[in-house]
């Protein structure tokens, strides 16, 4: 069973092992839940489900206050020419996005509870945000308004700060968005067990829980052999639909069933399958003891 866990213990008693390899091999390799007395793996998964939902609540409701504060100062900068930075952070919000479908809904919603202002943005935003653009390319920037007061100035400046924070924010976002549905999508994968089946976003195969990977940066799942064949090109099984742009990669491939089912009870303690595979090899196989200390 993969190990999901959320802290790394630094109490692990090393006394008990059998030798020094021993207790190094399973001290790289043991983790501790908080509080986990009684729990399986399932519900202990589940926690930490929570416990991600619970962080992208609170990023979501710090994006709404920061799209807020920028509201606001642009009410109190009245008609300017130096908004080219919101108009440019509305068009990516309501066009490209930041390469997740649903953390860019996300963000989309937080800006119209925010403004007021349903999406997609104006045409008249759209072309100004084109115009500015052109005009960088050209060398020719905005010319400022003469005679600006230094207040004026002020908040001009704070909401091209605002803007660059609410873009952080939807970044810090995009990654939560991520984080839960990876772990959702392990929770799912441990409750259905041997039953668990997916319609393939890339190819519509229907896939069950042997031919089934997930990609640890984004958390989408697909046919092993799709996930593998476009994690080549760097690319997610939701690319070709524009749903997520993340550079996924082979090394962010689990195999589903790797993860396995546990329905057993853990004292919160576990050392790596694998790694216990390795100690008990060296204890019980016989072999050389310059080949056990890796020599």
């Amino acid at each position: 069973m993969r190990i999901v866990a959320s802290t790394v213990s630094t109490s692990v008693d090393l006394a008990p092992q059998s030798s020094a390899e021993e207790a190094l091999l399973k001290r790289a390799t043991t983790f501790h839940i908080d509080d986990t007395h009684g729990d399986t793996a399932l519900t202990t998964c589940e926690r930490i489900v929570k416990g991600r939902k619970d962080q992208l609540d609170a990023c979501t409701e710090e994006l709404k206050t920061l799209m807020a504060e920028a509201v606001e100062l642009r009410r109190k900068i009245g008609k300017t020419e130096n908004d080219e930075y919101l108009v440019q952070f509305i068009a990516t919000l309501n066009g490209a996005g930041w390469g997740d479908a649903e953390a860019d809904e996300i963000a989309r919603n937080c800006w119209e509870e925010a403004s007021g202002q349903s999406l997609p943005v104006t045409a008249a935003s759209t072309d100004k945000s084109k115009a500015v653009a052109a005009g960088k390319k050209g060398g020719k920037a905005a010319k400022k308004t003469e005679n600006k007061s230094e207040k004026q100035a002020d908040l001009e400046w704070a909401l091209r700060e605002k803007t660059h924070h609410m873009r952080r924010g939807i970044k810090e976002a995009t990654g939560r968005v991520r984080s839960h549905r990876y772990f959702a999508a392990v929770r799912e994968v441990q409750a259905k067990g041997s039953s668990f089946q997916l319609v393939c976003p890339e190819c519509s195969k229907t896939v069950g829980l042997k031919d089934v990977s997930l990609l640890s940066g984004c958390g989408h799942m697909g046919c092993s052999e799709c996930v593998r064949n476009l994690a080549d090109k760097e690319e997610c099984v939701f690319a070709a639909s524009g749903k997520c742009r993340d550079a996924a990669r082979v090394a962010n491939i689990v195999p589903a069933h790797t993860l396995g089912t546990d329905d057993g009870v853990h004292d919160g303690k576990h050392f790596g399958r694998k790694i216990e595979e390795i100690v008990d090899y060296i204890k019980y196989a016989g072999v050389p003891f310059g080949m056990q200390t890796g020599c």
